[in-house]
């Protein structure tokens, strides 16, 4: 029998586990660290995610307030 594969996707939330081992749903608008270089942003600043997206190559990317189109998740920190 196939598994099936159930995903629910909501760009207006996130799902993030905290310090002790629980999930939390963190909904946006949430503020990031820029932890690693990117063109167009400085890194140790801070920055508001507007939405969370899907993507193929990243799986998954923070469209982030006023700037470029969308940024990989991995080069922020929540706040």
């Amino acid at each position: 029998m196939e598994r099936e594969h159930l995903t629910h996707l909501n760009p207006e939330s996130i799902l993030v586990v905290a310090n002790r081992g629980q999930l939390r749903r963190l909904r946006c608008p949430f503020k990031v660290m820029l932890i690693m270089r990117i063109d167009g942003l400085t890194e140790g600043e801070n920055y508001v995610v507007r939405l969370v997206l899907p993507d193929t190559t990243f799986k998954m990317v923070y469209v982030i307030t006023g700037h470029g189109p969308h940024y990989p998740y991995y080069y922020f920190a929540i706040l």
